[in-house]
């Protein structure tokens, strides 16, 4: 070959290189017109089947990469579908708006879309997705139109022309799920979050509706991989291992659950203007079974049946030398549940292996409290927020077994139910043997007397109790109790107190005569505390009724019956174990 004809078949060969790139970048423009106009033609049609707009910003073709981008997608409720959403005036309770700032398809394969009409995509990647759920619970009976046609669900999207649609992957990166009252707008649930990949998800045409699709879930997983999500307040931030939910058996499992402060718990502790609990959680891992995605993100309803929990680790931390709000009105467990706006039900909790530690800073003692119970096992029956479900007379129970500081065996009950006029619940315990040095880390700093000598045998106690007041019994068996009360500024003792104090104490019960005192339990609520507080301050008013003299006891209180004053207790257990039963 001449030079000459290299040099014309090198031109015809540029030549074709430069038709061909313009023609793919012609096709691309084309294609991507003719996309964005069949996008619009979509929307419009789907806008004029529901009673939602849907919209989309630009849109985007590359033949070499086999992606579709678009921007600025919206679903958005008409002002028809809100204002009868407000006016309870639908047969659902909420409705869904979603915005995506970017949403691309890639991989797609276009011989399938050209000769089967089978749209197939490798990846589907979302950004800045917000989904929001406008709710209202008031409902108005509708009478249904037999004339009307058969109304078209959010789960289907309508896409004229195909005949299947496959999903491999969908990933999720940056999104937020809100849930807001549609009437006065209102947070009721915000969770935010990034790197969300949802494997699984199919489209089958739908059998009523002509070019409607309709999601199919049974393969459908989802999956989060170390995220760390950090709340408003800039105090928390929450952070997860791994979290994994199969649809097919509805499970979620989360591996290395946390939420912790964002500075030392001390430091924060102290910012605050007002005496309040500083919070350090980890959850080694946690199953849930049962929970339906679907009616939560369509309705805003949590409904699970049971939650499994292993190796959960408390660490509470209170300044006391930080003022009190004494405006504060703490709702107890079952008043937050009746009052909580969302609609939630869980049919059964189960702690184990999991471990409580709870430090206070008293006011005027350098000394912190010190309380912790290991070994945690516990369980909860019927949590729930729904209306129908608090009117049925079920009740929430909890029950809780652990060791106290470490060396005394523990066992709590409680009974919450939801329909009292006054919110009464009911509560008991033991405590095993232990000496009484032991507990010194939980009682010195806050009362000021150690416990030198003594052996408690066991404690039974059970009361009952609302948000304003406790009452109850204790029988507390114990030998040779003996304290001191060191002095506050010296690292010797004030023998002369610490005399004072075992000179009026009740060494032993039974006493030396075989006579087992029974102790009264009697606590009036301070309002502006809350539950732990309540229960604290009643054992602790029936451990001082048992030790002191002068303390109240079970025969002292069946004298004052004749007298009129408090309703008698010698009942009182009987009544427990029947309203436990």
């Amino acid at each position: 070959m001449t030079k000459k004809s290299r040099k014309i078949l090198m031109v015809i060969l540029v030549s074709v290189i430069a038709i061909l790139i313009v023609l793919v970048l012609s096709l691309n423009f084309i294609l991507g017109n003719i996309l964005s106009n069949t996008i619009d033609s979509q929307l419009e049609t789907m806008s004029q089947q529901t009673d939602k707009h849907f919209s989309v910003g630009k849109v985007k073709f590359n033949i070499f990469s086999r992606t579709i981008s678009l921007n600025k997608i919206s679903i958005v409720p008409d002002r028809t579908l809100i204002e009868n959403l407000k006016n309870g005036k639908l047969d659902h309770v909420s409705v869904s708006e979603i915005s995506i700032s970017v949403l691309k398809l890639q991989g797609f394969n276009i011989y399938k879309l050209l000769t089967d009409r089978n749209l197939s995509l490798k990846k589907i990647v979302l950004k800045g997705a917000k989904f929001t759920i406008h709710k209202n619970e008031n409902r108005v009976e509708v009478v249904e139109d037999s004339d009307a046609p058969p109304p078209v669900s959010i789960d289907s999207i309508y896409i004229e022309g195909l005949k299947g649609i496959e999903l491999s992957k969908v990933i999720i990166d940056d999104y937020s799920y809100t849930v807001v009252k549609v009437n006065s707008s209102d947070t009721i649930l915000s969770f935010s979050g990034s790197d969300f990949e949802i494997k699984g998800l199919a489209l089958e045409s739908s059998e009523n509706t002509k070019g409607f699709f309709r999601f199919n879930n049974e393969k459908l997983s989802l999956k989060m991989r170390q995220q760390r999500i950090d709340l408003k307040n800039a105090n928390y931030f929450i952070y997860l291992k791994k979290l994994d939910f199969s649809f097919s058996d509805s499970i979620i499992s989360i591996d290395n659950l946390k939420v912790k402060p964002t500075k030392d718990k001390y430091k924060l502790g102290a910012s605050y203007k007002y005496t309040k609990e500083v919070f350090d959680v980890e959850v080694k891992s946690t199953k849930i079974y049962g929970y339906n995605i679907g009616t939560a993100i369509r309705h805003g309803i949590f409904e699970i049946d049971s939650v499994l929990i292993d190796g959960l680790n408390i660490d509470l931390y209170k300044d006391r030398t930080r003022p009190f709000d004494l405006e504060k009105r703490p709702l107890f467990i079952q008043e937050q549940l009746k009052h909580l706006e969302l609609p939630l039900h869980i049919s059964k909790i189960l702690i184990s292996n999991s471990k409580f530690t709870y430090e206070m800073r008293p006011e005027g003692s350098e000394k912190l409290l010190h309380v912790n119970i290991t070994k945690i096992n516990a369980d909860m029956g019927f949590v729930t927020s729904i209306k129908d479900s608090l009117q049925t007379g079920k009740r929430l129970r909890i029950n809780l077994s652990g060791q106290l500081m470490g060396v005394s065996s523990l066992d709590l009950k409680i009974i919450m139910p939801y329909n009292s006029a006054v919110d009464t619940f009911y509560f008991s315990g033991t405590l095993g043997s232990a000496d009484f040095a032991k507990f010194n880390p939980a009682l010195y700093p806050a009362t000021g007397i150690k416990f030198k000598g003594g052996k408690l045998n066991s404690m039974k106690f059970y009361a009952n109790a609302s948000p304003k007041s406790a009452k109850g019994l204790m029988t507390m068996l114990y030998d040779d109790l003996e304290a001191e009360i060191p002095k506050k500024e010296a690292k010797e003792t004030n023998k002369f107190l610490s005399f004072g104090a075992n000179a009026v104490l009740r060494t032993s019960n039974p006493n030396k005569k075989g006579k087992t005192r029974i102790a009264l339990i009697q606590n009036d609520r301070i309002e502006y505390k809350g539950f732990g507080n309540l229960l604290w301050k009643s054992v602790q008013s029936g451990l001082v009724n048992t030790i002191l003299p002068t303390g109240k006891s079970h025969k002292e209180e069946k004298k004052n019956k004749n007298k009129g004053n408090n309703a008698p207790q010698e009942n009182l257990k009987k009544k427990w174990w029947k309203k436990e039963k």
